[in-house]
């Protein structure tokens, strides 16, 4: 499971010429989405999550107790005001008067309190869910969290609410396998503006307006369908998608420009960072563990030429990342990073210093590891990674390091078991996914679950370790740059760039908005409408 905590930067109305058709109701919209249909619909199931999972529909069915803006800030959802109190640190929420099921059933405290009591049981013991201590009900629409510390992501927690009443004395990792329902009367059932009508596997699924919304008004469209399309091209030439997340595929970004039935939003970052990780212990080239070594690494490599690259031709200008801490669009970002950029020069230098002299065949024979030949792991069909690959390993066989690509299904690579998890590799290309808002580094925590290269500080472990306690924004900010900063100078990874976002909209279309850090492309489809004057 994952508790959502999600930011982005700019909010780009999509509005026809003038402005001035006014809403109306009816219709159907199409979303395409590149990845992977999800296995089921259950967002607190981690077997149910393949690509982004289920996320793209529960959003829009399952409220939370707040919903993520596009401008790093949360706006209250289910609740209509909230309190805190500290020492010790307590949120009292208060819920919409108005908040209720689909069904009719009220939205209460008890649904809080259950959706805790539910959750907390598969999560890990870092996480904030299990630094709740103590959650009860103060009255039908007020619930009362004590935490055992103060808690910078709280706004993330409760996102979704499950509905007590329908799922009590279920088996929950059983449930909203094939739709989102009230097991004990097969009806659907949410606290969103739409709700699941039908799932036909590898075709589409179907929510509809949830008549019962307690929202301001009823949504505009009748349906929302979700199709899963891996090319964007024919599926917005042939009209099968009206909306499409493009991210993946940012070489189609010109030939969808030329299409006047579309309207290309503006691009802005996601929150997915794509990087390198160097195995730094335990499965990787002994040689790695040197920092010297990485270092050269990151001078070696041209992050600015690799940007250039990927993203020639589509009118993007998509800079190398110069954080792994802070995103671009966070005004506490700082371009740590930057020192380092293409310098062979330095990076032979340290390479020698390291112990790490050229070979008869030109290829460097470390003291410390023998042949500098590094495996470089990465997604296979993943076509901007493997030219990432590729350049990799021709900017840095003239310092004497030989690049051996190697490309992995999923599975293989991410899966259980899988080369990443086992740390099976010397260099692995691939993203981490996260918010801006609260992020408190946990890929680099020692022996944390997803720190990968077995990297380890003692003293970046105690800044990071401190992040989830610090509600301040600036000393938040200080604390993050701070660590980022000693994270320079150890390399355990080098960031490449944020994945740029671009959405596709068919010009009918309107209320469309970028929300781009958290992929929710369907972030306020109940504003959308259909402009039948065009």
């Amino acid at each position: 499971m994952r508790a959502a905590a999600v930011a982005l930067a700019s909010l780009v109305l999509v509005g026809g010429a003038g402005g001035a058709a006014e809403p109306r109701f009816g219709g159907t919209v199409v979303i395409g989405t590149p990845n992977d249909e999800p296995v089921c619909l259950n967002i607190y199931e981690g077997s149910c999550f393949v690509g982004l999972g289920p996320d793209l529909v529960v959003q829009k069915v399952l409220a939370g107790a707040f919903e993520p803006r596009p401008d790093y800030t949360y706006e209250n959802d289910l609740v209509d005001d909230f309190s805190i109190a500290r020492d010790p640190f307590t949120v009292t929420y208060r819920i919409r008067p108005e908040a209720r099921w689909s069904d009719g059933v009220p939205v209460t405290a008890r649904d809080f309190v259950f959706t805790f009591q539910t959750v907390v049981k598969d999560e890990p013991l870092e996480s904030d869910w299990q630094r709740i201590r103590r959650i009860w009900a103060v009255d039908r629409k007020t619930v009362r969290v004590i935490f055992r510390a103060p808690t910078a992501g709280w706004q993330g927690l409760f996102d979704p609410v499950l509905p007590r009443h329908a799922l009590l004395g279920e088996n929950f990792s059983r449930a909203w396998r094939g739709t989102i329902d009230n097991p004990k009367t097969g009806r659907p059932i949410g606290s969103g503006p739409f709700v699941v009508q039908r799932w036909d596997r590898g075709k589409e699924l179907v929510l509809v307006r949830n008549r019962n919304w307690w929202g301001p008004r009823r949504p505009y469209l009748d349906r929302v369908v979700y199709r899963w399309r891996r090319d964007p091209v024919p599926a917005t030439r042939s009209g099968d998608v009206d909306v499409i997340n493009v991210a993946g595929r940012i070489d189609d970004v010109a030939e969808l420009r030329r299409n006047p039935a579309l309207r290309i939003l503006d691009h802005d970052l996601t929150g997915a960072w794509e990087h390198l990780v160097f195995r730094v212990r335990g499965g990787g080239h002994p040689a790695l563990a040197n920092k010297l070594v990485r270092r050269a690494l990151a001078y070696g490599i041209d992050r600015g030429a690799i940007t250039a690259d990927l993203f020639r031709g589509s009118g993007l200008a998509v800079p190398p990342l110069q954080s792994v801490l802070v995103f671009r669009q966070e005004p506490a970002y700082r371009p740590n990073w930057s020192r380092y950029r293409s310098r062979p020069a330095e990076a032979n230098r340290l390479l020698e210093q390291a112990g790490c002299p050229r070979g008869a065949d030109g290829i460097r024979v470390c003291e410390d590891g023998g042949r500098m030949r590094l495996r470089f792991v990465t997604s296979v069909g993943n076509l901007r990674r493997e030219r990432v690959a590729r350049l990799v390993q021709q900017q840095l066989l003239p310092l004497g390091i030989e690049i051996v690509p190697e490309f992995a299904t999923q599975r293989v690579f991410l899966g259980a078991g899988g080369l990443l998890p086992r740390g099976d590799f010397d260099i692995a290309l691939f993203a981490f996914v996260r918010g801006a808002v609260n992020n408190d580094g946990t890929e680099f925590l020692c022996g944390g679950r997803a720190n990968f290269g077995g990297y380890c500080s003692r003293l970046v472990n105690r800044e990071l370790q401190q992040l989830p306690l610090v509600l301040d924004p600036e000393l938040r900010a200080r604390v993050l740059n701070e660590a980022d900063r000693k994270l320079v100078l150890d390399v355990p990874v080098l960031p490449i760039y944020q994945s740029p976002n671009v959405v596709v909209v068919r010009r009918t279309v309107r209320g469309v908005v970028m929300h781009g850090f958290s992929g929710r492309v369907s972030y306020k489809a109940e504003d959308w409408w259909l402009d039948t004057s065009r």
